[in-house]
């Protein structure tokens, strides 16, 4: 490890709830010694005028119990010498700060912003692109954005534009506003400390990416606003309808949606049973036939991973049940390797087990376990003669990115030094297996920012080292409009020469006893004639 950090805090007499969370894992970390505290005023807000009343009230009665309640600071500081940050930059200077972490207000002086070689640290919550100063999280929904974002900047003052150090975004549907925030910002309470463990080790100055704010400062709302906010429900958790999935086949390789408008002519599957749902699909061909290898679930039971082998003329064989322990399973990754088709499905059971398609191809027999922790969305790869492993956290599995990395298949495993590699409810989880165009590493991701499967981002991955990683957004496909499975796109996977896509619709009603649907009358003009689920009744293996 290096020589010592040295920190300077600047602060008021209190930090809000999420600072001083953030503060507490910063001073943890070792080899940072905190050396003085920089005060500010406390920002005097004049006279209270009418035209925000309901903001002040809604801030007292419903935000300030929870992450934004002012709390003393720690007790680290209380023997810390103390400089007023106005004026003091010699003295501030004679305690040689590498950081500044601010808690306070932003507009700084440059020289005291350019004092720490390391930069003056600030948490922004919300967006700092579109809603620079603004009320957390009340912009954004007000305005029905999808998401909020929370980021690290290091302040450039007047002499450049602050700059990125960390940020992650986060769905804010079916969230009351206070629901939000406590959602929200502990997410950022280790970002400090992660940075000056980076820089600790060696692995970071600190300099982030350049911001481009916009010049608009969201203040805080007036009556209006807020009678507009609350009126329209913001306060209540909306009900999420159940969804069923399909599988669709393209008949077109997956890099041709990475053109400008691309074809989305997808064949659907016969529908599932009542009540079940084919979900994450993949892919290899034995014999010149497809094998589609799936996650089979239904409304009470455990997820199994099961095949089909689709023509093109849509006509269905019987399912097989290729897999099914007492653990959920689900996203059967495929890959090929040493002449063996091998597949790693996620589980509930709290590793990843590694299996391999049996001789008759109608079973999946173990092979061992590469990782004694869980991921969501297990997605394995080889690239530049490394083995990746992609996936997210089974606490945060829509936002947090987690990747390991192998010389060989079976291990050893190594975290990513910078895990979680990003927090992004956009395109943070696997959403099939990643694939190489014109030189170029791309891989499917979630964009669950309207929803669960709403719809997959494909991101082209401009760094990938154990130490780095970085990725840009090319292209969102789905929902598929205008097709039977239009209400989401959960997986694009690629397959000789194909894409296997799974889409979404709500879950019609199931039937009764009779052939009725629970809960509508008893005339025939309310029963299900769907043709192609009458289909999949006789297609399905009655396990």
């Amino acid at each position: 490890m290096a020589e010592e950090l040295r920190l300077g805090i600047m602060c008021g007499s209190t930090l809000e709830r999420w600072q001083a969370e953030a503060l507490r894992q910063a001073l943890a970390v070792e080899g940072v010694r905190p050396v003085v505290v920089i005060t500010q005023p406390e920002q005097a807000e004049g006279k209270p005028g009418f035209q925000h009343a309901l903001w002040r009230w809604y801030v007292r009665k419903r935000l300030m119990s929870g992450v934004l309640a002012p709390v003393s600071l720690p007790d680290e500081l209380a023997t810390l010498p103390r400089i007023h940050a106005s004026g003091n930059i010699t003295a501030i200077r004679t305690h040689a700060p590498d950081v500044i972490l601010c808690f306070g207000a932003r507009a700084l002086p440059d020289d005291l912003i350019a004092l720490p070689r390391n930069g003056v640290w600030a948490l922004h919550a919300g967006d700092p692109e579109s809603y620079p100063g603004s009320i957390p999280g009340f912009w954004e929904m007000h305005h029905h954005e999808p998401v909020m974002g929370v980021a690290l900047l290091r302040l450039g003052g007047s002499q450049g534009p602050d700059r990125v150090l960390e940020q992650g975004w986060f769905r804010t549907a079916g969230h009351s506003l206070p629901a939000l925030l406590e959602h929200v910002l502990p997410h950022a309470a280790d970002w400090m400390a992660r940075t000056c463990r980076s820089i600790r080790s060696g692995r970071s100055k600190a300099e982030g990416t350049p911001l481009v704010a916009s010049d608009k400062a969201h203040v805080k709302p007036g009556n209006a606003e807020m009678l507009s906010f609350l009126v329209a429900g913001h306060r209540e958790v909306r009900h999420i309808p159940q969804h069923e999935w399909n599988i669709g086949i393209l008949y077109a390789p997956i890099t041709t949606l990475l053109t400008e408008r691309p074809s989305l002519n997808v064949r659907w599957l016969p529908a599932p049973g009542p009540g079940q749902s084919r979900e994450t699909p993949a892919g290899h061909v034995v014999d010149d036939r497809l094998n589609v290898l799936y996650c089979k679930r239904n409304a009470t039971g455990n997820g199994v991973i099961s095949r089909l082998r689709p023509k093109r003329d849509n006509v269905l064989k019987r399912s097989r049940t290729m897999l099914e322990n007492e653990h959920d399973l689900s996203y059967p990754c495929v890959i090929q390797h040493n002449g063996q088709i091998l597949v790693l499905p996620g589980s509930s059971a709290g590793r990843l087990d590694l299996y391999r398609v049996d001789e008759a191809n109608e079973a999946l027999e173990f092979v061992r376990t590469i990782l004694d922790e869980p991921l969501c969305a297990p997605t394995l790869f080889q690239h530049h003669g490394r083995w990746w492993l992609f996936g997210t956290s089974p606490s945060k599995p829509d936002t947090h990115l987690h990747i390991f990395h192998s010389p060989d298949i079976e291990g050893p495993w190594l975290p990513h030094t910078g895990n979680p590699v990003k927090m992004d409810v956009r395109s943070a989880r696997p959403a099939g297996t990643p694939f190489i165009h014109q030189g170029v590493l791309y891989r499917p991701a979630a964009d669950d920012s309207e929803g669960p499967g709403h719809s997959v981002a494909l991101m082209r991955i401009l760094e990938l080292s154990p130490t780095s990683f970085r990725e840009e957004r090319v292209r969102t496909i789905g929902p598929i409009k205008g097709s039977a499975w239009s209400h989401g796109t959960g997986m694009l996977n690629p397959v000789d020469g194909m894409t296997l896509v799974a889409g979404r619709r709500p879950m019609p009603p199931v039937r009764g006893s009779k052939g009725r649907k629970q809960r509508s009358s008893s005339s025939g003009k309310h029963r299900d004639r769907s043709p192609d689920r009458d289909q999949e009744l006789e297609d399905e293996d009655d396990r």
